[in-house]
């Protein structure tokens, strides 16, 4: 395999703060263990819900180009399509995942942020920048976002509308605008809490071709029991715009899209004593219709169906001076397209990593990934990572860690105008070494990072 040079890249700092004198630890929750903001070897940034409610922003997609270090690529009016990068890296190449479930689309990384989130059900936004294979698995290739949300402790109904309207007489349609208008609730007890929402979007766009349709609808429970806590999602998402100039400029003017997702999780997590036990099930099922040209389907259109399935099974123990985790996840990923055929592929990962605490205020963690594929066979992803707390409030980290990305099915298969896949691609793999600083002090952080990434 031919080693390249990927990125070089010095991190600037970056801060935040809020109105208080101090601020609650912050936890980076992840996939699997629990660990502290300052404590972790990686590059991580937490958007906190007191920032998130403190932003001019009405979505997700709006609220993550205010992370550092993410390159966010809207297509189209009021957000009709967004593809999410990391460190240079592209949309394929990030993994995204909500509440710890994995979101990314075999098909294609352009329908990853087809989520439906409501932007009140947010609790933290984690950016972890970098791969991180080791710890996640699939396509965490040059970083991870994991969306959390919970209901809100406190029942309450919100309702909200905005409305945009433009005029421009230069133009063929003088009149372009949009109106949005959503509900939502939080409801519940104290063991048992609730949020549902619903949204619906409508935009003539901003010039000719570039109209959205969009209804949303999603729903979170948590429950806590006697028999450990659980946790159930589901949205759906129907996604429809105009698609001038996205895929196949110039040709495709007048080209339109149909994107609907459906996705559905449960989790249950249960305490004995020192161990915690940990389950999720999900499935995620998308449709993509995509017409060339909108007023004649005839010529060339695409339908695809990805259905994906996943369970996973972990369990971390804490003992005197560390934290120790294990686990296997498995996934199955299905396409029925008129253009890429029909194809089944399965991932079996086991996984394992421990933190331990050792003296001179030193931290060490590791981590071991072990993927076998039914069409790209195995593939073994370590990591380690060094923190030294200088002070109290001051460490340096360092680590180094491989990772590696699937080709998705447009990759492998794809034959359309103006692109043709390559069935005969491999994994794309990657050695990331980096290094820095963290600093925590009251109700301010900020940390710089240098890496070096290969692949």
């Amino acid at each position: 395999m031919c080693i390249r040079d990927r990125i070089l890249l010095l991190i600037p700092i970056y801060g935040y703060s809020q109105d208080t004198n101090e601020i609650d630890e912050v936890l980076v929750t992840g996939n699997r263990m629990e660990t502290s903001l300052m404590e972790s070897g990686r590059n991580i940034q937490i958007i906190t819900k007191l920032q998130i409610e403190s932003m001019p922003v009405q979505n997700v997609n709006e609220l993550l180009q205010y992370v550092s270090g993410v390159d966010f690529r809207q297509r189209g009016a009021w957000g009709a399509q967004v593809d999410v990068s990391l460190r240079g890296g592209t949309f394929d190449q990030t993994l995204i995942l909500v509440n710890g479930i994995k979101m990314n689309d075999p098909q294609t990384g352009h329908h990853n942020m087809n989520l439906g989130i409501d932007l009140a059900s947010i609790k933290q936004i984690e950016v972890i920048k970098g791969p991180a294979a080791s710890r996640y698995g699939l396509n965490a290739f040059s970083g991870v976002i994991n969306i959390i949300t919970e209901p809100s402790s406190e029942n309450q109904v919100e309702v909200s509308g905005s409305l945009g309207q433009d005029l421009d007489t230069r133009l063929p349609n003088k009149f372009y605008g949009g109106y949005q208008a959503r509900a939502a609730a939080h409801l519940g007890t104290g063991k048992s809490r609730h949020f549902v929402s619903a949204s619906r979007l409508q935009s003539t766009g901003y010039r000719s071709n570039t109209d959205l349709n969009r209804h949303t609808v999603n729903y979170q429970g948590l429950s806590k029991t006697k028999m450990g806590d659980f946790n159930m999602m589901g949205s759906f998402v129907q996604n429809d715009f105009g698609a001038s100039g996205f895929y196949a400029f110039p040709i495709d003017a007048t080209s339109e899209e149909q994107v609907t997702t459906y996705s559905a999780s449960v989790q249950h997590s249960v305490q004995f004593d020192k161990i915690r036990l940990n389950t999720k099930a999900y499935l995620r099922k998308n449709f993509d219709t995509y017409t060339l040209f909108r007023d004649a389907p005839e010529i060339f259109q695409n339908n695809h169906r990805t259905d994906v399935g996943g369970a996973e099974l972990h369990a971390t123990y804490k003992y005197r001076i560390g934290q120790a985790g294990a686990g296997f996840e498995y996934r199955q990923e299905d396409i029925n397209s008129s253009n890429l055929g029909k194809w089944t592929r399965t991932n079996l990962g086991f996984f394992a990593e421990n933190k331990l605490f050792l003296p001179l205020n030193l931290a060490l963690h590791t981590g071991l990934y072990v993927n076998q594929s039914n069409d790209f066979g195995s593939q073994v992803l370590p990591s380690a990572e060094v923190v030294y707390f200088i002070y109290e409030d001051l460490s340096a980290y360092a680590g180094a860690g491989f990772a590696f990305r699937l080709p998705t099915f447009t990759d492998l298969y794809y034959v359309g105008p103006t692109n043709v896949g390559n069935a005969n691609l491999k994994p794309e793999e990657s050695i990331n070494r980096e290094g820095g600083l963290k600093y925590q002090h009251g109700a301010h952080f900020a940390q710089a990072s240098l890496f070096y990434m290969t692949a």
